[in-house]
């Protein structure tokens, strides 16, 4: 998720340990604490992203795939990030106060240190980029494929609590700004979020901010964190419909493939429109890729007014999907490559380390070079981040792999 996102979870769980503290002990916390809480989680939520200094160690956008969501967020590493955020908070408490924090403010700060990271890693595990939380032990991806990594509902879940609650003037500004954009960004981007929809966040945000004003101050905590995870909650469950309605298509399309993956996501605000890849081995020895649209729910918002997952000119050559139309699933091209080819590529050292990121991998071959790319992040003509243009000879080997088990590790490992 982007770090707005990431920065409004920290600011609603250092509410809710402010609450929870106020409960259990009968009184509210300092001004003080409850100042240094805000700063530790909102920087703890977002401590993770700290790896782009990484990306240098291996260089270019290979660098970039391997280390952005690498070591640091993994659970051992972020955590520990986490705390050395709360030790800086505390270090500047003793400065300001003259004396160290009292041993329960302490705690909570260091709890919220610790907390922020996995909060970050939860998050980012909802949509189709993916994370490996469980390094040195396990090395796969975990995949949520249902989030889009902007989502304004969850800005417009968190804006209104916290606004409500803000003690000052430049506080409320941001989070207005925030809030202002929440609303407005659908109707910016209205060819991605149909009319329906667009209203329907409009009502969302009226109904948080009502909330927000109307119930009592204890109950904000649990109703903001209620509001902001009931919006991942809705995209995961729709999202297992919309992946069993594609993997349905696709077997009763091509009986002669295994379906081994399904990359999906939500359109922004939008849990009726879907895009999916799905990734199949064929009778032939091929590895085959397929974009799609669904409409999870053709009756309410019909196929036809959900957005395309393909532009007009991509780099994966896309060749036409023959298979019957449906009303609800609409083929948007596929692209086919021996599996031969890829054992062969794999090889490469090169390709071996982009192939531990590149989970939907597709082939480019010219005269002068080649290029590998994931299907996922193809927008466009240009070489986008996921997608490498790599020379025919095998040039010196990329330093500082890490040790992330490739997503295709199955499928183009050389049969036994």
């Amino acid at each position: 998720m982007e770090n707005v996102a990431h920065a409004l979870a920290g600011l609603l769980v250092a509410k809710g340990v402010v609450a929870l503290r106020e409960r259990r002990e009968g009184a509210r916390p300092s001004a003080r604490f409850v100042s240094h809480a805000a700063w530790v989680s909102a920087l703890a939520n977002n401590v993770p992203d700290g790896d782009m200094v990484l990306t240098p160690l291996t260089g270019g956008k290979l660098g970039y795939l391997l280390h952005h969501r690498g070591h640091t967020h993994t659970l051992p590493i972020g955590i520990l990030l986490g705390l050395a955020v709360a030790l800086v908070s505390l270090a500047w408490w003793k400065r300001r106060a003259g004396s160290a924090a009292e041993g329960g403010d302490r705690r909570w700060l260091l709890l919220l240190g610790a907390v922020g990271p996995i909060v970050h890693l939860t998050m980012d595990g909802w949509n189709t980029y993916g994370v490996h939380p469980f390094w040195p032990i396990v090395d796969r991806w975990f995949y949520g494929d249902a989030v889009f990594i902007v989502e304004p509902l969850l800005w417009l879940a968190a804006v209104p609590f916290l606004f409500r609650d803000a003690v000052s003037r430049a506080g409320r500004v941001i989070l207005g700004l925030i809030g202002a954009l929440g609303l407005g960004l659908p109707w910016l981007v209205g060819s991605f979020v149909p009319l329906e929809l667009r209203l329907v966040i409009l009502a969302f945000g009226a109904g948080t901010a009502t909330l927000a004003w109307r119930l009592p101050a204890e109950r904000h905590a649990p109703a903001s964190l209620l509001a902001f995870f009931v919006v991942p909650a809705m995209f995961l469950g729709t999202g297992v419909a919309a992946r069993a309605v594609v993997a349905r298509a696709t077997a009763e399309a091509f009986p002669g493939e295994s379906t081994v993956d399904i990359a999906s996501t939500a359109w922004p605000s939008n849990p009726l429109c879907w895009s999916a890849i799905t990734v199949t081995t064929s009778s032939e020895g091929e590895l085959v890729l397929r974009r799609a649209s669904l409409a999870l729910a053709p009756s309410i918002l019909p196929l036809a007014r959900c957005p395309s997952s393909r532009g007009d000119t991509i780099t994966a050559p896309l060749t036409e999907v023959r298979a019957s139309p449906r009303p609800d699933l609409r083929w948007e091209g596929e692209h086919r490559t021996p599996l031969a080819r890829w054992r062969e590529l794999g090889a490469r050292c090169d390709v071996a380390a982009a192939m531990r990121f590149i989970r939907v991998p597709f082939l480019v071959e010219k005269a002068e070079s080649l290029i590998v790319g994931d299907l996922r992040f193809d927008r466009d003509e240009r070489l986008d981040f996921g997608e490498l243009e790599l020379p025919l000879e095998v040039g010196p080997c990329p330093k500082f792999v890490p040790p992330w088990e490739p997503p295709r590790v199955k499928e183009l490992s050389a049969p036994r």
